[in-house]
């Protein structure tokens, strides 16, 4: 998403920088350092953690392991999924 927001030359300052992934996060710190990144699940972020951090815009790339041909295709049932809809 980062790449994105370059290619359409729209200015932004990162605020945080989120995946729970350790492979892609020393990827992430490889091409753009580690300020402001975190290896942590969204999921563990409260209303108050999002607000406190005053952003203008999310991007996100989701999940997709769920969703793909190539993995176990559990879509929906998948617990990685659980990120697109609402519990409440």
């Amino acid at each position: 998403m980062r790449f994105s927001l370059d290619a359409i030359g729209i200015p932004y300052e990162v605020v945080a920088a989120i995946d729970v992934n350790p492979i892609v996060n020393k990827i992430y710190q490889y091409n753009f350092g580690s300020q402001g990144h975190s290896q942590k699940n969204i999921l563990s972020f409260t209303t108050d953690d999002i607000e406190n951090m005053k952003l203008d815009i999310i991007t996100m790339s989701p999940p997709c392991q769920p969703f793909t041909r190539v993995g176990l295709q559990k879509d929906i049932e998948d617990a990685r999924s659980i990120s697109f809809f609402c519990t409440s």
